[in-house]
């Protein structure tokens, strides 16, 4: 049976804050340390900004609990824009971790398109459905 996969383009919440740990000649660009800086958000899960992820912790452990394949993960410091602050004023957010993702296309539960989007397997969709992830467009994988 051929797997099935789909792309998604989650939330952008943000941007990736502090351009020195930025490598942009690289395509796409290489991020040394992941500093992400919340302007808004409606409680997604899982998030991105410029082809980079990242997940809340209770997604993380599910993902990792279930053996997934082509992702693993690190710390990201998150912190929140005075545009955040003004529309919800001290919310908390919970904790995030980077998303990286190390999987081949058509192979591994996780992995990226040429165009550098997030395409996952039908068994990695049908674990994010499970969370938040309400913003997210999501369509057919084609190659």
């Amino acid at each position: 049976m051929e797997r099935k996969f789909f792309l998604i383009k989650p939330e952008v919440a943000g941007n990736i804050a502090d351009s020195d740990f930025i490598e942009r000649s690289a395509r796409p660009p290489v991020i040394k340390k992941l500093r992400y800086q919340f302007d808004g958000w409606s409680g997604d899960d899982l998030i991105t900004s410029i082809a980079t992820f990242i997940v809340t912790k209770r997604l993380r452990e599910a993902i990792e609990g279930e053996g997934m394949t082509g992702v693993s993960f690190a710390d990201v410091e998150t912190f929140t824009s005075d545009q955040f602050k003004e529309l919800y004023g001290e919310k908390q957010l919970p904790k995030f971790y980077w998303m990286q993702i190390t999987g081949e296309l058509g192979k591994d539960d996780f992995s990226m398109s040429p165009k550098h989007r997030l395409v996952v397997s039908s068994t990695a969709l049908d674990l994010l459905k499970h969370f938040h992830v309400s913003n997210a467009d999501i369509e057919p994988y084609e190659n």
